[in-house]
């Protein structure tokens, strides 16, 4: 995650940058997901804990 950041800081081009955006929101997704699974939240959990990010 780190090194994407760093990444989308130095891009030239709008869609290198819109493609370094597009995986940093991936990667973040797949942290969340993991973490849920591995604090064994359902659905109505996750919806709590997502709403309170907000």
């Amino acid at each position: 995650m780190l090194a994407l950041h760093k990444r989308l800081a130095l891009a030239q081009t709008p869609q290198e940058k819109e493609r370094l955006a597009r995986q940093i929101e991936a990667t973040d997704r797949a942290f969340d997901a993991l973490v849920y699974a591995l604090y064994g939240l359902d659905e109505a959990e996750i919806g709590i804990v997502e709403a309170g990010l907000s």
